[in-house]
């Protein structure tokens, strides 16, 4: 998400996108998600005032250092791939969002 809103900021696409984005956050179009949020929300209420937080039978937690081992263990080299994927986007990105002085 931080990746995404740097990406957002660095672009800087003008007034005209401005203005589309005061049409989008009208009040009127946030009654509906926020609605849903409200259901949302108070189903999680309900769920914690329950107890429904217990575990199914065969799920274990399991902590960072077996995620790590596994993630640079066996799976090495799809995360070095997913991270130059991700370099190459933001840099991508970069490029095609700058401007030139004659713009």
């Amino acid at each position: 998400m931080v990746l995404f809103m740097f990406v957002i900021m660095m672009l800087n696409l003008g007034k005209d996108v401005v203005e589309q984005e005061q049409q989008w956050t009208a009040p009127d179009l946030w009654l509906g998600p926020g609605l849903l949020s409200l259901a949302l929300l108070l189903q999680l209420l309900y769920a914690i005032s329950t107890g429904g937080f217990h575990t199914a039978a065969g799920i274990t937690n399991i902590d960072v250092h077996q995620v790590s081992t596994t993630l640079y263990g066996a799976y090495l080299l799809c995360v070095e791939l997913a991270s130059l994927l991700l370099l190459a986007a933001l840099v991508a990105a970069y490029h095609l969002g700058r401007t030139t002085e004659n713009e």
